[in-house]
This record gives C-alpha cells, structure tokens and sequence, in this order.
C-alpha cells in the first residue's frame, strides 16, 4: 500500500533480516561469529529507526536499543535457542514492518574439568572427609562417599564411588588419592604368667611359661599377637604390632628357659675292708651328672655298727680320709653329698668294715 504526500509517493517499508540463522557457543566461551545480526529495509521514505527484540532463551544485546540496521549479542552460559527480530519504523510517515527472524542455537559443548583427590590424616575413629580440586577450579567438584572411618587408601572408583564435575562441565581426568594413615601404638606393657615382666628373666625347662601383652595405648587398639607360651630350653620374648586401623611394634624383655639338669650321680665303692688299720683312704670312683660344675662336697657319717664313739671323715669331691674311732665299732658308712651350680644335688654311700675275724 501506497500514501501520497504532496506529490511524493511513499510506499509501506520492505524489510529483511541477514543472517536467518546462526550458531553461538554456550559455557562462557567465546562466540562463533557472526555474532551481529543486520536489519534491511527498503521502500518507504528512506528513513527508519530501528528496535531489536529477541524471543526464547535470553541473551544480552550490546545495542538492544540502537536504532541502527545492526545489532550484536553476546555468548551464553547455557545451551537454548534464541530468535532475534527487529521492528522498522519508517520516521517519516510512522510506517512500521517487523523484519523476518534469525534463529541463533547454542548447543552445549564439552568443557572438562579434572578432578584430583586429596587429604592425608590420621585414624581417630571418626569420619573423616577428603578434599576435591579441579580443573578448572569453579565451580568445584563433588564425590560420594564424601568422608571414610577406616585407615587405608581410597581412589576412585574403589572407594569413591562417583564424582561429578562442576556445573556446566564434564568429568575429565580423576587422580590422586585420601589416606587416612594407621595411628601408632605409643606404649605396651607385658605380663609373665599373670605378673609384670619389666626385666628380662629366667626358667627351667619342663615348665610352661606364658607372656602375654597386659595394656596398651591408646586404650583398645588392635594388637597382634596377644600371647605366646614356652616350655622348652631357649632364650623367647613376645614381639607384638598393630593390626587393622594400628601401626607400631613392641617387645617383651626376654626369657630364657635353661634345660632341666641330669641328676647327679656319685659312685663310691661299695665296701672296704679295713680290718684294724686306721685311718682309711676314701677315693671316689667318679661324680657324673648335674650341670658339671661343683660348688660343694659334704662327707658325713650316716651309720655305724658296734659300740662306742665312731671315728670322724673329711674329704674332698675326689677322696676322703676316715677314722675308726673306738675300736669296738665294726662297720661305718659314710655319704657324700655332692651339689652343683644350679642347686642340684647327688649322693653315694660307702660302707668300711674294720674287725674282720
């Protein structure tokens, strides 16, 4: 449709709009140009404002308002579709005519985000949480299970079942790792059969001999092994270390059980037959036995025959001197006691006769 001024012919505005369509990029990148979009128009009187409007997903104009043919845009943070349009006014006659569409697309794009995971603590019995960083930083990363009792190492995805980048991103690379590092044991105190074992001690073999682990700090920390026993000769102390969510190792002082000593034996001859000869030489056919080291050789009179006063005996571990005494006595018998150095003991006995007929 046509209007006439004067004799000037003015004709309803023809508009069009370029580009029709276009492609943005969204999570705060750069645009993918053209980021301007222009508006034409002909007929009329030649001269026109201009109004840009959008419809759909919102974005920002640098000139939303310009009453210029061009208008430019900016990137988005979150995929969508946005049509622009614009409204031409011709200024001389008040004509307007709205312009076709461009329909600009923002399509999500893979941004990453690399995750690494991090902490190092130590077991207190309590939940424990580890720490995410990523890559880029913000908005920061999340994972479940977010914290862990139990000393270990936890990993992705072991222990640390998922983890979610940022808003706006996708999970890259994940690395690292939580350690919650075993508590050590400070101290641990040691009993032998039930009493305090500070000290190192010794034994006899043949009798059971128990250490056993009697407190340790902190209270109720995991230990292994809690005992041991030992009945036989040799030198034994009960090592113990930490188990489970644990560390450290302690040992008893030592035990040594010493081999249970042979009996001693001591062999004399049986008889001597003196007749009236006094005093009489003792010697000892041989001492056997025991630890093999003598402390002491005790010669006694045990018995005697006759009437009278007997005689006395000295002596050592290898002979002895013995007297009759009143010569009524007819027989004497005499014992040597022999000990060793471990308190062993082992006697023999000999008996003289001295009236022979």
């Amino acid at each position: 449709m046509a209007a006439l001024i004067g004799n000037l012919m003015i004709s309803n505005i023809a508009t069009s709009i370029s580009p029709t369509t276009s492609t943005g990029i969204s999570n705060g990148s750069s645009q993918i140009l053209p980021g301007l979009v222009t508006a034409t128009a002909t007929l009329g009187s030649g001269n026109y404002t201009y109004q840009w409007n959008q419809s759909g997903t919102a974005i920002t104009f640098t000139n939303a308002t310009n009453t210029g043919t061009n208008c430019t845009y900016a990137s988005l943070s979150v995929a969508g579709s946005t049509t622009i349009y614009c409204t031409v006014t011709d200024s001389w006659t008040g004509n307007q005519s709205v312009s076709g569409n461009c329909v600009i697309t923002w399509p999500v794009q893979s941004v990453t985000q690399n995750v690494v995971i991090s902490g190092t603590v130590t077991y207190n019995g309590a939940a424990q949480s580890y720490t995410l960083t990523g890559t880029p930083a913000t908005p920061a990363p999340s994972g479940t299970p977010a914290s862990f009792t139990a000393a270990g190492t936890y990993v992705y995805p072991t222990n640390i079942t998922s983890i979610t980048a940022g808003s706006g991103y996708t999970l890259g690379s994940v690395s690292g790792s939580f350690v919650i590092n075993r508590l050590t044991i400070t101290a641990m105190s040691f009993t032998l059969n039930g009493v305090a074992f500070t000290s190192n001690q010794t034994g006899t073999a043949g009798t059971t001999y128990t250490i056993a682990v009697s407190s340790v700090t902190p209270s109720g920390a995991t230990y292994s092994p809690t005992s041991v026993a030992y009945s036989t000769a040799g030198a034994y102390s009960l090592s113990s270390s930490g188990t489970v969510n644990y560390t450290g190792t302690f040992t008893s002082p030592t035990l040594t059980i010493n081999a249970a000593p042979t009996p001693i034996v001591v062999t004399l001859p049986p008889t001597i037959a003196a007749g009236n000869v006094t005093p009489q030489t003792i010697t000892v056919t041989s001492v056997t036995g025991g630890s093999g080291v003598y402390s002491s050789a005790v010669w006694s009179r045990t018995a005697f025959t006759g009437t009278g006063t007997p005689g006395s005996i000295s002596g050592t571990i290898t002979s002895a001197t013995a007297n009759r005494g009143s010569t009524t006595i007819i027989s004497t018998t005499y014992q040597l006691l022999v000990t060793d150095n471990l308190g062993a003991t082992g006697s023999g006995s000999i008996t003289i006769i001295w009236n022979i007929a």
